[in-house]
């Protein structure tokens, strides 16, 4: 394999507000890894954005900007995969991933997060161990 990056990689950046970064600029890496058998990964600044076969078949990755967190995969054909998340702040949430099925029908994967506490049968137990 072999990265192409956009920019020259160099040991220390310094920025134009002064500050200095020893080993790099640390996850902001833009170019596109390029694997043996062809398949062509797209990295913007360090987050994955597309993935591209020898054949052209590509996968669109997109984030919530402001915390890069994935929320869409989109394939050559048009065909997406969405991903919803629940609300952290809550005791009990889901995330959901939702694309479209054989013949057309929506389809919905949920993934419930419980404490343990809550998941286990009423006669099973648990204890943190010391």
């Amino acid at each position: 394999m072999i990265f192409v990056s956009d920019a020259d990689v160099v040991d220390t950046v310094i920025t134009d507000f002064g500050a200095t970064f020893s080993h790099g600029a640390r996850g902001v890496a833009t170019g596109t890894l390029i694997m043996r058998d062809g398949t062509r990964y797209r990295y913007e600044l360090g987050i994955l954005k597309k993935i591209t076969d020898r054949n052209g078949n590509t996968l669109i990755f997109e984030y919530e900007w402001w915390i890069r967190r994935l929320i869409r995969i989109t394939d050559s054909l048009g065909r997406a995969v969405n991903i919803t998340y629940g609300d952290r702040t809550t005791n009990s949430y889901f995330d959901e991933i939702t694309y479209t099925a054989i013949g057309g029908t929506p389809a919905t994967i949920r993934i419930n997060f419980n404490p343990l506490s809550q998941s286990l049968r009423p006669d099973q137990t648990f204890s943190m161990a010391a």
